[in-house]
């Protein structure tokens, strides 16, 4: 996929209420709310690019990442346009606003302003509804990422490039990763979730992470429940989710996906240069932070004493691996069945 299909989906809505800016100016507020947008997709998307490319020698299902956060102006409101416009050069094409730093497409020379004119010499919004009217509206942009999704996918991709009224052709290769979307959700809760194709990180589990260490843990568990199949193994067991889903033989399931992606995670942070140890550090800060919520729980997760326990185990198992020169590779069956 394109790293910034969702990202700025979810962000960009959040934007809405914001001041119309006059047509011929910028209101400084606004500029910096799109601003600080576009820094906390390319924060997001920057760790998980790094996670997923890492990993795909252990990922089952894989894609290419190109690299590119891409946005189209039918997310926002058309007073929020000009300011667009202005900032980022984006008019009536899907339109680049951040580059993962080291990416495929950073590599190939795309940087923000780039408009993206056709993709393998068909145009990118050919067959699309224009843009028009003053309401957002993410399906034209989610058809024009899907094709970029599957462009990138397929191999090598020739794209036509628009920048200040100048037109350039590229032709990036995406770097192998696992397939998951990435998304940012700009809620204030401290939730993270993944459905077996999107990861959602929300606003405040991002800020509450002190590094990006502790960023990447809490992006490298919802990972691990994509690239395990938790969703198709649960669906597949028929573990039910919601009320009195942590009882019995279907909370048992639950719980053990979380150890699994939790266990998985820290070696995800291990293959992209994170500190494995970050994770026990995140996830001891969640529980004093909460301590209600450690004493209720619904009983689909551990415990957090369980969390970090095993946290601290796994991260410690790698550095045994590394200090034996041996590959860092995960058994989860024998990490369990040691206690």
């Amino acid at each position: 996929m394109a790293c910034g299909k969702p990202l700025a989906v979810l962000a960009a809505f959040a934007l809405l209420a914001a001041a119309d800016p006059p047509a011929s100016t910028i209101d400084p507020k606004t500029a910096s709310s799109l601003r600080l947008l576009v820094e906390k997709d390319l924060r997001v998307a920057t760790i998980a690019y790094r996670l997923q490319t890492a990993a795909v020698d252990h990922c089952p299902n894989r894609t290419r990442l190109s690299g590119l956060i891409v946005q189209d102006a039918t997310q926002y409101s058309a007073g929020l346009r000009p300011a667009l416009a202005t900032l980022y050069g984006m008019t009536d094409l899907p339109t680049v606003t951040a580059v993962v730093p080291g990416s495929a497409g950073d590599a190939a020379g795309i940087g923000p302003g780039d408009a993206i004119v056709a993709i393998d010499g068909a145009g990118a919004a050919a067959d699309l509804p224009a843009v028009h009217g003053r309401s957002p509206d993410g399906r034209r942009f989610t058809a024009m990422i899907d094709r970029l999704d599957a462009a990138f996918a397929a191999g090598p991709v020739t794209l036509r490039l628009r920048h200040a009224g100048a037109e350039r052709t590229v032709t990036v290769t995406g770097a192998a990763a696992c397939r998951s979307a990435v998304q940012l959700d700009l809620s204030d809760a401290r939730n993270a979730s993944a459905d077996g194709h999107i990861v959602t990180i929300t606003q405040g589990i991002a800020d509450f992470a002190e590094n990006d260490d502790e960023l990447a843990f809490v992006i490298g568990h919802e990972l691990s429940h994509n690239i395990l199949g938790h969703r198709i193994f649960l669906d597949g067991t028929h573990t039910r989710r919601g009320l009195f889903a942590g009882m019995g033989e279907n909370g048992e399931r639950l719980r053990d996906t979380e150890r699994q992606a939790d266990y998985f995670g820290v070696y995800l942070l291990a293959w992209a240069g994170y500190d494995p140890h970050a994770a026990a550090t995140f996830w001891h800060r969640m529980a004093e932070s909460d301590p209600l919520g450690a004493l209720v729980s619904d009983g689909t997760h551990p415990g957090n004493g369980t969390r970090v326990r095993l946290l601290v185990r796994a991260a410690a198992e790698i550095d045994a691996e590394r200090a034996a020169a041996r590959p860092i590779v995960p058994d989860y069956k024998a990490f369990i069945a040691a206690g």
